[in-house]
């Protein structure tokens, strides 16, 4: 029985501990960082569990992007059946600036896919102003569908 007991604690502060893992959004963070956070966490997307990755991402979404996505089992599917997908265990991905506003940041992130298909998004990053605990965090407002090289602009 103390073995059974035991072996539960484990599993509850192993759960705990990979809940926690969850970075929340904070006004410290700058804009690149939080594109970084979501890609890092989407290439990872089942470590430490299953969706940990869309998880963490949906953290970052702005609260209009999530009025449009969501409820979170929404924007999970939209990601694991949408062309989004791609996103999950890609490979490497690149971010770099497009413009920038005092409230708005625009980058293309390039990604290679498990496939080693090369593919772009663009990714609008914007500061929320007066929302409860996000007041002067960047957060994801939206990101394109995927382009591959060879799409024509």
């Amino acid at each position: 029985m103390k073995f059974f007991s035991f072996f539960i604690t484990i599993i509850f502060l192993n759960i705990s501990l990979a809940v926690s893992a969850t970075i929340k959004p904070n006004p410290n963070l700058a804009p690149r960082q939080v594109v970084s956070i979501q890609l890092r966490a989407l290439q990872k997307n089942d470590v430490p569990y299953p969706n940990a990755g869309i998880e963490q991402t949906w953290e970052f979404a702005h609260p209009v992007n999530k009025k449009f996505t969501g409820p979170f089992e929404r924007f999970s599917l939209m990601i694991q059946q949408g062309g989004y997908k791609k996103l999950l265990g890609h490979k490497s991905h690149k971010i770099d600036l497009i413009t920038r506003s005092k409230n708005e940041y625009f980058f293309n992130v390039s990604i290679v896919t498990d496939l080693k298909e090369k593919l772009f998004f663009e990714w609008h990053v914007k500061k929320v102003r007066k929302e409860h605990n996000l007041d002067n965090c960047w957060l994801t407002i939206r990101v394109t569908p995927p382009k591959s090289q060879y799409d024509s602009i």
